[in-house]
C-alpha cells in the first residue's frame, strides 16, 4: 500500500528545493549583472574623467582639436582630430599611444591621466547655465564638504569656461585660469592624487609669472606636496616675488 502522505512530502520537499535553487540562481545573476553594470560605469566615468580634463587643459592652451592633431604629427605617436574629439566626449579610453601623444602636445604628465582615470568622479556642470562665481561657489561647497573629487570635476568645468568664453579682458582671464590650476592642485593633493596635483602646480607656476601673488600660493602648495613625498632638501630654492631661499629651508 502506497503511503501517499509520504509521497507528498517528498514532492514538497522537491519543490521547496527546486524553488530555493532557482532564487540562488536568480541572486546570482543579480549579483554578476550588477558587478558588471558596476565596472561598465566606473570605466565610463574614467573615459569621461580624462576627456574633460584633456579638453580643458586643451582650451586654456587655446588650442583647437585640429591644431592639436597636426602637432601629434611630429611626434611617433599620431593622432586624427576625430580621435582626439572621441577621447575628449568620453566616447574612446586613450590608449598609452593615444596618452603618450596627448600628453606630449599638452604638456601633461602621463601618470597624471592615470591618477584622475582612478578618481574618476564625474560631476554633470552646465556651463552655459551658471556663471563662474556660481560655479565657484559650489566648488567650494564641495572642497570644504570634503568631496573633493567633485570639487575637481567643478574646477575642470570653470577651467573650460574660462577658456570657452575668454571675455574682454585677457588679464583677467589668465588670472582665472592661474587661480584654477593652484585649487585643483589642491583638491588634487586632498584627494590623494599626489602626481597628478604636483604636475598641475607646476603648470600653475609657470602661468603666473605676471601674477606675484598668485604664483607664491602655487610654490607654497608645491613646497607642501614635496614635503608631503620627501622631496624637499634645504638647498633648493624657488623664486616667488619676496620667496627666497630661506623659505624652502624653513618649510624642509
Amino acid at each position: 500500500m502506497v503511503d501517499r502522505s509520504a509521497t507528498t512530502r517528498r514532492r514538497s520537499r522537491a519543490k521547496s528545493v527546486h524553488k530555493s535553487a532557482r532564487k540562488t540562481t536568480r541572486k546570482t545573476t543579480k549579483k554578476v549583472e550588477s558587478a558588471s553594470n558596476s565596472t561598465v560605469r566606473r570605466l565610463e566615468s574614467a573615459q569621461l574623467a580624462i576627456g574633460n580634463f584633456l579638453r580643458a587643459t586643451r582650451a586654456a592652451q587655446n588650442l583647437t582639436q585640429a591644431q592639436v592633431a597636426t602637432m601629434t604629427r611630429e611626434s611617433p605617436w599620431r593622432l586624427s582630430r576625430a580621435a582626439i574629439s572621441a577621447i575628449e566626449r568620453g566616447q574612446n579610453f586613450p590608449g598609452m599611444e593615444a596618452m603618450l601623444a596627448l600628453a606630449n602636445v599638452l604638456f601633461v604628465d602621463p601618470k597624471e591621466l592615470v591618477e584622475r582615470a582612478r578618481l574618476s568622479t564625474v560631476v554633470p556642470v552646465d556651463i552655459t547655465g551658471l556663471s563662474y562665481e556660481e560655479l565657484d561657489r559650489r566648488a567650494s561647497r564641495y572642497f570644504w564638504a570634503g568631496d573633493f573629487r567633485k570639487a575637481i570635476s567643478v574646477y575642470d568645468a570653470m577651467l573650460e569656461k574660462v577658456a570657452l568664453e575668454p571675455g574682454d579682458d585677457p588679464v583677467e582671464r589668465a588670472r582665472r585660469i592661474a587661480t584654477l590650476e593652484v585649487r585643483r592642485a589642491t583638491a588634487l593633493k586632498r584627494a590623494g592624487a599626489l602626481l597628478a596635483a604636483i604636475s598641475t602646480v607646476e603648470r600653475a607656476v609657470s602661468l603666473s609669472v605676471e601674477f606675484p601673488e598668485i604664483q607664491a600660493e602655487a610654490y607654497i602648495v608645491l613646497a607642501g606636496l614635496q614635503c608631503h613625498q620627501g622631496q624637499i632638501r634645504g638647498h633648493h630654492t624657488l623664486q616667488a616675488g619676496g620667496l627666497r631661499r630661506g623659505f624652502l629651508t624653513t618649510l624642509a
